[in-house]
């Protein structure tokens, strides 16, 4: 919507630090209520509405992601993981799950081959009970694959399932 990230980060700022532990995970509902109003009025203060139809909603969200790509956040995470700025990106539509709801849930991203290299082997970096954004903007953990003896049950599943489905998408597009 073109205002800048930096407001929206202060406020989400301004009330970890009156939490315990100073994280997303610290806040409670309320704290999340009271965030979201406080954005809506950077957002209208900024003189721009919030659009009623989740269609145009959608179309924003979707602008936001392409025009995301140019972002330091972005920027640096390619230039850290030696991703060129040529190859774009792209935008996934999903019904949303909250992966800050505990150490059994989180957020990742995962590649069939590794981006850097074109190797064949799942790649890709995950954090547990973290919101999708901090992948990209936090200390994310290299999925280890396969998943090594003692891991948690969980977390094992989601290598083997990821590993099962780059196996069968890597089949169907015959590579």
């Amino acid at each position: 919507m073109g205002v800048a990230h930096e407001k929206f980060e202060r406020v989400m700022d301004r009330y970890k630090s009156q939490t315990t532990g100073g994280r997303d995970t610290d806040l409670n509902s309320e704290n999340l209520r009271d965030i979201i109003t406080a954005q809506k009025q950077i957002i209208v203060g900024e003189q721009q509405a919030i659009p009623d139809d989740p269609y145009e909603q959608l179309r924003v969200a979707i602008a936001a992601v392409f025009n995301s790509w140019k972002g330091r956040r972005a920027v640096d995470y390619r230039r850290i993981n030696r991703i060129s700025d040529s190859l774009g990106t792209a935008v996934n539509i999903q019904a949303m799950v909250f992966g800050n709801m505990g150490e059994d849930s989180g957020t990742g991203v995962a590649f069939t081959r590794n981006p850097s290299t074109g190797e064949k082997k799942l790649y890709g970096e995950y954090l547990l009970n973290a919101p999708g954004e901090d992948v990209v903007a936090g200390p994310e953990r290299q999925i280890d694959q396969p998943a090594k003896k003692g891991t948690a049950g969980g977390l094992q599943r989601v290598c083997f399932n990821h590993q099962s489905a780059r196996t069968a998408l890597s089949r169907h597009a015959g590579l």
